[in-house]
């Protein structure tokens, strides 16, 4: 079933991780992928399935709302961490030849 629930996709991730999980390994950090996407309003339903609760909704919103308004990951939940001590690393990162007028190439 569809959800715009980070609580319900957060619980998810884990059940999936407890899945894959071996002790003893290397684990570096993944991220998701929501190929396709769908307002909530176009959801279609299925006979076991849950949709989000109003409750859900408006923790959602809220949350949301916080977060526009004090600044991104003001509001978050405890599984995601609170040292994000990790950055986008960008020593592989191409050239941005035909996006930036100060990485144009020069004859």
């Amino acid at each position: 079933m569809a959800t715009a629930d980070t609580g319900k996709l957060t619980a998810a991730a884990m059940r999936a991780l407890a899945c894959i999980w071996r002790p003893g390994f290397s684990y570096k950090k993944a991220g998701v992928v929501f190929p396709a996407l769908t307002p909530a309003a176009q959801v279609q339903g299925d006979l076991f399935g849950r949709p989000d609760t109003a409750a859900s909704q408006r923790l959602m919103q809220t949350l949301d709302r916080l977060n526009r308004r004090y600044g991104r990951g003001t509001v978050t939940y405890g599984t995601a961490g609170r040292d994000q001590a990790w950055s986008l690393r960008r020593e592989y990162a191409s050239a941005r030849y035909t996006t930036s007028w100060q990485e144009l190439l020069e004859v």
